[in-house]
């Protein structure tokens, strides 16, 4: 119960006007910040594009359009393998957390999120980008555009790396 004491009141803290009126400005509520917050967490290794990345996502829910979030699925799979390419079969996944499936945010994060994600989301880069995929060579970081065609061009070289490094899964 004192545990339960103390998260309810750092979570107040946290949780304070300020942060709650970034949320209403950016049209979600301080729940919706942290499940996209675990997102970003699942998406990104290089810290400099959390706010990118928020802002990509952010896009993507203003105008409809399904996530496309790779970490989620792996969230929906419940596997304990390392899985670094998802396979067809693996979009196809019913769940609710399966956001290539599925439009707007899954039911509840995918992983726990420290404030620094959460501030990501609050504080996201306003930007056009509709896309990413991670960049090829192991870099850890993505290419991001605004188009398709652009996106597809950009999938391709990353597939091409993962194909020469063998990695199926």
């Amino acid at each position: 119960e004192e545990f339960l004491q103390k998260f309810i009141q750092e979570r107040n803290q946290f949780w304070n006007e300020e942060r709650k009126m970034q949320c209403t400005s950016l049209g979600i509520s301080p729940f919706e910040a942290t499940v996209l917050a675990s997102i970003v967490c699942g998406e990104i290794r290089d810290m400099n594009e959390g706010p990118r990345v928020a802002g990509l996502y952010l896009n993507r829910l203003k105008q409809g359009i399904l996530l496309q979030s790779d970490p989620t699925v792996i969230f929906a799979l419940n596997t304990k393998e390392k899985i670094q390419r998802l396979s067809n079969n693996d979009l196809k996944i019913d769940s609710p957390y399966n956001t290539y499936k599925y439009k707007g945010l899954p039911p509840a994060p995918i992983r726990f999120v420290n404030e620094k994600y959460i501030d990501f989301v609050l504080h996201a880069e306003s930007n056009d980008f509709i896309f990413m995929v991670a960049e090829a060579g192991g870099t850890g970081k993505h290419k991001f555009s605004k188009t398709y065609a652009e996106h597809q061009k950009y999938a391709q070289e990353y597939w091409d790396y993962l194909n020469s490094k063998n990695i199926h899964r």
